[in-house]
């Protein structure tokens, strides 16, 4: 077991009635159709795997979400890349390098769950995720935006 709750959910009640922990907003837009895109989705995902790790899901779902949104993390940085390098981005190299430490980050991150998921600090990852991915996109990705803008 993870340790995580065993609450079960009231009967009747609406499942979208909590707010999400990651609410989308138009302002993590770029404007990039496939990025904004993958945006949505890493949003989608790590409110699921907040819902599966806060909601009391068994463990197996709580692993299973957890790598869907890593996976997806990495096909998104990916696709991202590809699409910079298109468009000649002069900072990419920069840019693939916060993505390559962020790939690190989940590297260990699932090596920690796998080894010791009884212990595994579910919260702070939650924080780190959040924290990371919304200054990632209105910092970083928003200077991709404004220099695609102006090609």
């Amino acid at each position: 077991m993870l340790g995580l709750s065993k609450r079960k959910p009231v009967a009747g009640a609406a499942r979208d009635a909590v707010a999400p922990f990651l609410p989308w907003s138009e302002k993590y837009r770029v404007g990039n159709e496939a990025i904004d895109n993958d945006h949505h989705r890493l949003f989608e995902l790590i409110n699921q795997f907040h819902a599966a790790v806060h909601g009391g899901q068994a463990p197996r779902v709580v692993k299973a979400t957890l790598e869907e949104l890593l996976d997806y993390v990495r096909q998104h940085f990916d696709r991202e890349e590809k699409i910079m390098a298109l468009a000649r981005y002069p900072d990419l190299a920069r840019h693939r390098e916060m993505h390559a430490r962020l790939r690190r980050a989940v590297a260990a991150t699932e090596m920690s769950y796998q080894v010791a998921a009884r212990i595994f600090d579910f919260t702070s990852f939650l924080s780190f995720l959040q924290s990371w991915l919304t200054k990632h996109i209105l910092v970083e990705d928003r200077k991709f935006a404004d220099f695609a803008g102006q090609s």
